[in-house]
């Protein structure tokens, strides 16, 4: 199960009241973990996945903006 495209289809109108609360359900089940305060990305796939996801790669002054907007928020 992958985050992105379950928050994608919820906050873009796609899916229906009960295929939120699917999701939701599901999202609790196979992706929320205590150990780390929230929920993951994605479940485990056991194996090195190539083809999924994303790569951002920012100079290092451009991280830095980020991290200070972030705490500002």
């Amino acid at each position: 199960m992958n985050l992105t495209s379950q928050v994608f289809t919820t906050m873009g109108g796609t899916a229906t009241e009960e295929q939120v609360v699917k999701i939701i359900e599901s999202a609790n089940k196979y992706l929320k973990d205590e150990k780390v305060g929230g929920y993951r990305l994605n479940t485990n796939f056991y194996e090195v996945k190539k083809d999924l996801g994303r790569l951002l790669v920012l100079p290092l002054d451009i991280r830095k903006m980020v991290q200070c907007l972030a705490i500002w928020q």
